[in-house]
């Protein structure tokens, strides 16, 4: 049997790096059950950085955000994502997996954006 033991924001990753445990059961000396876990190298990294961007992000919500486009007027460049009318300066940049906060320079809603080094540049 074989256990996928990942994060749902494993999927897709660029980093994401598998590592294997295999673990047998055995009854008279022969094998009864072989159990293979699979887990990502970086699981125990990714999880602290997804649970402090969360506490950031909760902290800061969008509700607190002052900044709104003139009544009646929607801008979606893609035809379906409404566009933030924030203006942000980076105040926060974490390396490696690098991840960007954002604070709007007008009402102070924060966001965060991450990617790999070469779509952040």
């Amino acid at each position: 049997m074989v256990n996928l033991d990942i994060y749902s924001f494993c999927e897709d990753c660029p980093r994401f790096k598998p590592t294997s445990t295999t673990c047998t059961a055995y009854r008279n000396n022969e094998p009864l059950l072989v159990t293979t876990n699979v887990t990502c190298e970086n699981s125990e990294f990714c999880g602290n950085l997804y649970n402090y961007l969360k506490k950031i992000f909760e902290n800061k919500s969008h509700g607190s955000c002052k900044c709104q486009p003139p009544e009646g007027v929607v801008i979606k460049p893609d035809g379906v994502n409404e566009l933030d009318p924030c203006v942000y300066d980076v105040v926060e940049t974490h390396k490696n997996v690098t991840v960007n906060v954002l604070k709007c320079k007008k009402c102070g809603h924060v966001e965060i954006e991450w990617g790999d080094d070469e779509e952040m540049l």
